[in-house]
């Protein structure tokens, strides 16, 4: 079996993805992650999972960065001192 076969139930993805069920179903009907509806429950394949966790790491790093450069415009952070 490959790896981009592998198919997780909402509270896998979720799990993996570290944020609630409702979250991550929210995101889906949104568009943001695609999913599949075989029967009555949704799954999601494991590439879909990474691409979305990638997306938000960059997100992080990108939020984290602006943190620091504000920080340093006033004065708050300053790498001397650590």
């Amino acid at each position: 079996m490959k790896i981009n076969s592998i198919e997780f139930t909402i509270q896998e993805a979720a799990d993996l993805l570290n944020v609630s069920p409702s979250f991550l179903i929210k995101q889906i009907e949104a568009g943001e992650i695609p999913d599949r509806n075989p029967g009555k429950h949704r799954r999601i394949h494991f590439n879909d999972i990474m691409i979305d966790r990638e997306r938000n790491d960059r997100a992080t790093s990108q939020a984290l960065d602006e943190i620091i450069a504000i920080s340093e415009e006033l004065g708050l952070y300053d790498l001397r001192n650590n």
